[in-house]
């Protein structure tokens, strides 16, 4: 990870080092359950990161499931979560599992299979 010894506290310049990767930017990992596969989550979950700057991976899981790792800025990460506690408009979510991890590296959101 790269890291910057002297950070203003000027938001431009805070920006700058978030977009170059120079801030480490904290990441969630969520288990999202009830009816979430065979809706679209997962390409609606990607679609939807993609638009917000999020990076990591989503996938189904054997128990019936959604999982993310998402990986961005505290503001859209939590804007994220919203999103996926109603997920795209045929799922149904019963329940969200969110943990708090340390950054993840990721170039872009992908749909892991």
């Amino acid at each position: 990870m790269k890291t910057c010894h002297t950070v203003g506290r000027n938001n431009r310049q805070l920006l700058y080092f978030a977009k170059h990767k120079l801030l480490p930017m904290p990441a969630a990992h969520l288990i999202v359950k009830g009816k979430v596969q065979g809706v679209f989550y997962r390409a609606s979950a990607k679609k939807m990161a993609d638009s917000m700057g999020i990076t990591g991976w989503v996938r189904n899981t054997d128990a019936g499931h959604v999982e993310i790792l998402a990986n961005g800025s505290a503001g859209n990460l939590k804007k994220f979560t919203e999103w996926c506690k109603q997920g795209p408009p045929k799922a149904a979510v019963a329940n969200i599992a969110v943990t708090n991890k340390d950054e993840g590296d990721f170039d872009g959101f992908e749909i892991r299979r």
